[in-house]
């Protein structure tokens, strides 16, 4: 695959993307609005599929696609994943980068607060101890801990965090990493999600941090990336099922 892609007239090798080091990643804004990207062209280039992309960069093979096709905002969260997924400097995803009007992408880009304007009011629930099953326990209404509040939950008064325990989600999330999430947004499949059991002993509450894969009336279905493997749970063991926020909804872009 990547001796056919050498061979076709006007397209740079893959050796020649990863040398261009382009104005760097510092230098592209916190979001930018369906330019003309490369990520497929590279990504073919390495002999991987939609879905070998999907779990280097840990999400589904529909967001890749849509990222490729420019259906989906490609934030600088994104362009830093797949270039590391990838192996090749972010700015040569985005060719078109230097030609977007300015004006477009300042009117694309809300202000964000500075760091010291944003309270830091968000409880933390996750705790350190582990659980059956890969669980991790959630206080019962006891933080352990409080963060700061990005932009995008402002108003989610309701709005909590979590500390990402072990490995199993590695590389999405890795333990000591916060995952926060708003109750009032409903899971769909192939979101990340945090789900409560309700079979705790002494008042706790188990929950499993995993990706949504199918849902039923008779059970979920849940994957997680390290190792890799599915996870059925009866719905009759589930008391809550929230939905983790992305980092462009957190930046409220």
């Amino acid at each position: 695959m990547s001796s056919h892609y050498g061979q076709h007239e006007g397209r740079p090798s893959l050796a020649a993307l990863a040398r261009d080091e382009g104005p760097g990643i510092g230098q592209f804004p916190a979001a930018m609005t369906a330019p003309r990207n490369r990520i497929k062209e590279v990504r073919e280039a390495r002999g991987l599929s939609l879905n070998d992309l999907a779990e280097r960069v840990g999400a589904d093979h529909t967001t890749v696609w849509k990222l490729e096709r420019g259906k989906r905002r490609l934030t600088a969260e994104w362009l830093s994943r797949l270039s590391k997924a990838l192996d090749v400097p972010a700015p040569s995803l985005v060719p078109d980068w230097a030609n977007l009007p300015t004006a477009t992408l300042a009117n694309d880009v809300p202000p964000l607060p500075e760091r010291e304007d944003m309270p830091r009011d968000v409880p933390v629930y996750g705790t350190a101890r582990g659980g059956p099953e890969g669980t991790f326990l959630l206080q019962r209404g006891e933080a352990v801990d409080y963060v700061r509040r990005p932009p995008g939950i402002a108003k989610a008064r309701d709005a909590f965090a979590l500390y990402v325990e072990g490995d199993s989600m590695v590389p999405w999330r890795r333990a000591g990493q916060l995952v926060f999430v708003n109750p009032r947004r409903p899971a769909a499949v192939g979101d990340h999600v945090v789900v409560v059991l309700q079979d705790g002993e002494d008042g706790s509450m188990p929950a499993l941090l995993k990706r949504l894969e199918r849902r039923t009336a008779e059970k979920l279905v849940l994957s997680q990336y390290n190792p890799e493997i599915e996870i059925e749970i009866p719905t009759s063991r589930v008391a809550q099922i929230w939905r983790v926020m992305e980092l462009e909804e957190l930046l409220g872009v």
